[in-house]
């Protein structure tokens, strides 16, 4: 910034050697009046010497105060940065072990489907790598503890720099009033280091709202922890529930296989009642073409022309149908049906037109 030039920074008419201004730039100010020579202001130049000194040792504090609020800056930054990194990291852990568990259930549901004869090998090799993944497990859930310790110190040192920080800005408060003591003369400039200390006022609460969301973030992450804590002693719970429907459902398979040699037994049964039943249907079907060839051969016409031959040829037919009829009650089929159907024809139409046409002279 420019300021406005003292009265006495001016050069006087002719040309008379007095030092430069500090700031030779455009003035945006108006140019002040500069008295007649007969009541012009010369300066001591001891005076003049001692206000360019206080001017740039404002100027070098000044540096060090924003170089200070930097590094302050940069030092925050770079724990958040951390704390992000260690929050994403637990994050992916987690989920790491949980798919890892996942898998584990998976496979071992897999592998009892496609190995039920082997299912008690099975079972004991399944419960030592459940019970690895659990010590595993243990184990890292111990180093979240001890990593969720290393982040405490981490977050007491922090503190520790925060009330450093504060100290330094204390101190920095201090001297910035003792230098508005110091120039209380010069008004403008005490403005300039008023507004100066207003915004290192305004960056300071900055910084605290900055360190309390820390230590808030720093509380959800304790918050995580104990949930991730929960969760693990849920996964346990799951785990046993696991197990024990594992033990059910092997039971269940005993049951079942016992069921299913009871029923293997049932079916050979059956399938002996159903052999039976063929042959008994083969013999039905061998007698009915019997029955159907003699009633084609009567058909065609026979050397029986009375009642006596009529009798004596149709007896062994009217026998033979009542035999069939008798062997195959038990079968319903639709095929023996059709076999009823051609020995009922043949023990009562047929001898009817035998007899019909054996009283026939021409036949």
């Amino acid at each position: 910034m420019n300021p406005q030039p003292y009265v006495w920074q001016a050069l006087p008419p002719g040309g008379a050697g007095y030092a430069h201004p500090l700031y030779t730039g455009a003035n945006p100010f108006v140019q002040p009046q500069i008295p007649p020579p007969s009541t012009q202001f010369i300066p001591c130049p001891s005076n003049y010497l001692h206000d360019v000194s206080g001017r740039h040792q404002m100027e070098q504090q000044e540096r060090d105060k924003n170089r200070r609020l930097e590094e302050t800056n940069k030092t925050l930054e770079e724990g958040k940065q951390y704390l992000v990194k260690e929050v994403e990291r637990l994050k992916s852990e987690y989920e790491q072990l949980r798919n890892e568990k996942d898998a584990a259930l998976e496979k071992l549901l897999h592998e009892k489907e496609l190995h039920l004869a082997n299912a008690q090998n099975e079972k004991r090799h399944c419960e030592e790598e459940l019970n690895k993944q659990i010590r595993e497990a243990e184990l890292e859930n111990k180093r979240l503890y001890r990593d969720l310790d290393q982040m405490e110190d981490d977050l007491k040192k922090l503190i520790i720099e925060r009330n450093q920080l504060k100290l330094d800005n204390a101190k920095l408060v201090h001297d910035a009033d003792q230098d508005d003591a110091e120039i209380t003369n010069c008004q403008e400039q005490l403005q300039e280091t008023n507004a100066e200390n207003e915004q290192l006022r305004d960056s300071l609460q900055h910084k605290n709202s900055e360190i309390c969301k820390l230590k808030q973030r720093l509380d959800k992450l304790q918050e995580k922890a104990d949930n991730c804590r929960r969760r693990y002693e849920l996964n346990e719970e799951d785990l046993n529930k696991g197990r024990e429907a594992l033990e059910r459902k092997e039971a269940r398979i005993v049951e079942l296989e016992l069921k299913l040699k009871e029923t293997v037994g049932c079916v050979q049964e059956l399938k002996r009642e159903l052999d039976a039943t063929n042959t008994k249907c083969a013999i039905a079907e061998k007698q009915a073409k019997y029955a159907e060839d003699e009633l084609r051969r009567l058909d065609r016409g026979g050397t029986a022309t009375n009642n006596g031959c009529e009798k004596t040829l149709w007896e062994p037919n009217n026998n033979s149908a009542a035999n069939s009829a008798g062997n195959t009650k038990s079968v319903e089929t639709k095929d023996n049906k059709n076999n009823k159907s051609v020995r009922r024809y043949a023990a009562t139409e047929a001898p009817i037109s035998a007899r019909k046409f054996g009283n026939d002279q021409r036949f």
